[in-house]
C-alpha cells in the first residue's frame, strides 16, 4: 500500500498544483476576482494539514512482513 501512495501522490500533487489550482485562479479572476480566488487556495492549503488529523490509519502488525 505503501507503494501505490508513493506512486500515485506526486503525479495528484503536479496535477493539482499545475493545473486545477492556477485554472481555479484564473476561473476566479474571471467571475469574481483573483484575490478570492488566491484566497480560496490559500484555504486549502490551510486545511490540509488541518484534514490530516481526521485521518483514520490501520493497525498493521510489523512481523506480517511487507
Amino acid at each position: 500500500m505503501r507503494s501505490v501512495t508513493n506512486a500515485v501522490g506526486p503525479s495528484t500533487s503536479f496535477l493539482i498544483g499545475g493545473g486545477i489550482l492556477p485554472s481555479l485562479i484564473g476561473y476566479m479572476g474571471e467571475t469574481w476576482s483573483f484575490s478570492a480566488g488566491i484566497v480560496l487556495t490559500g484555504c486549502f492549503m490551510t486545511a490540509g494539514p488541518a484534514l490530516i488529523f481526521f485521518l483514520k490509519l490501520g493497525h498493521y502488525d510489523n512481523e506480517t512482513g511487507c
